[in-house]
């Protein structure tokens, strides 16, 4: 029998955060000491979530100043998240969580929600008994069906470059309730077609933050705007279940 997971009201508010926002910013840098700032950096751009992975040196480090920013919450914050260096509400994840013990530093670190690689069905397990948002990887229709009986709110789809923004449509087929967050390859060229193909939300990665763009806080701030303003509002008509 399939494990199942409750979605609590402060989970649902945390996915329900993330989905409203339409993008999610992923930040993963090989220097230590500048994710924060990277981080900040595109939250004043206006994307306030933000993924920090624990494959950055410094990672929870990180997490722990942005979430202790202007006084927020430690632990599984509310959904309002820190606030942020521009004022805006920054709501501060923690990705790349492959075990239980990941995920237990994260939370403890600040992390307001939880985003794995891969169907790690005892993250979920372990995160909906403290009432932590986590997100589960999923490729195949098989992994995305085991992703919704286990409860998940949102669905990390990855990699998504594989088979495009088509490949969400499709799934939203069998799938209509499912809420995918594309993830790998995602760039400003194709973001708001994965938006129109149905996705809940898009990541970006590498096409957003990466160590050289890091070193210049105000260029990566100006690429941020630029990229939240060619993400839609709305969508388009997908109905959710």
């Amino acid at each position: 029998m399939e494990l199942s997971v409750r979605t609590t009201n402060r989970s649902k508010a945390i996915a329900g955060r993330i989905e409203a926002e339409r993008v999610l910013a992923i930040v993963r840098l090989s220097e230590p000491g500048r994710a924060a700032v990277a981080a900040r950096a595109v939250a004043a751009g206006g994307l306030r979530a933000v993924e920090i992975s624990l494959t950055t040196p410094d990672a929870l480090i990180a997490i722990e100043q942005l979430t202790s920013v202007g006084g927020a919450t430690s632990g599984a914050a509310g959904a309002s998240g820190a606030a942020g260096a521009s004022g805006a509400a920054l709501l501060v994840g923690a990705g790349t969580v492959r075990t239980v013990a990941d995920a237990e530093l994260a939370v403890a670190a600040g992390a307001q929600f939880l985003l794995s690689p891969h169907l790690a069905l005892d993250v979920l397990a372990w995160a909906a008994e403290r009432d932590v948002l986590a997100i589960p990887g999923a490729f195949t229709p098989t992994d995305v069906a085991r992703a919704l009986d286990a409860g998940a709110a949102l669905i990390k789809l990855f990699p998504a470059r594989a088979l495009g923004p088509a490949y969400v449509r499709d799934l939203l087929g069998p799938f209509p309730g499912a809420r995918l967050v594309p993830t790998g390859g995602v760039g400003p060229g194709d973001a708001a077609d994965y938006l129109h193909a149905g996705a809940a939300a898009v990541a970006l990665g590498g096409a957003l933050v990466d160590d050289a763009r890091a070193l210049h806080p105000d260029r990566l701030q100006a690429l941020a705007r630029t990229m939240r303003a060619g993400i839609p509002s709305n969508p388009g008509p997908v109905t959710r279940t």
